[in-house]
């Protein structure tokens, strides 16, 4: 990212605009900003919580892609993930167990 920090933080607040947006709207049910310690790596990251459709009504949309492109131009190592939290981790994790037993 050296060289581009000015680029950065400009996409940075029009994502945290655009997030502040869709949660408002109701398209994503909340989102939280996370800058870690030093790690000699990630800087931090971006965890959005919503229902599974709406999640994957945000990946399609065209606003979004084109801002992960433009995240993609002053950002290295972007990752996308998804992640488990609260309910769907309880659900995850009890399909992980199933499988452990599966095994005995």
């Amino acid at each position: 990212m050296t060289g581009r920090e000015k680029r950065a933080l400009e996409v940075y607040g029009d994502t945290l605009e655009y997030f502040g947006r869709l949660q408002t709207e109701g398209k994503l049910e909340r989102f939280d900003v996370v800058i870690l310690g030093p790690t000699g790596g990630d800087v931090g990251f971006w965890l959005l919580r919503g229902t599974a459709e709406q999640i994957d009504s945000l990946r399609r949309s065209q606003e979004y892609i084109q801002l992960i492109q433009r995240v993609q131009l002053d950002v290295n190592g972007l990752r996308v993930t998804d992640a488990f939290v609260d309910e769907g981790l309880v659900e995850i994790m009890g399909s992980f167990q199933k499988l452990v037993a599966e095994l005995n």
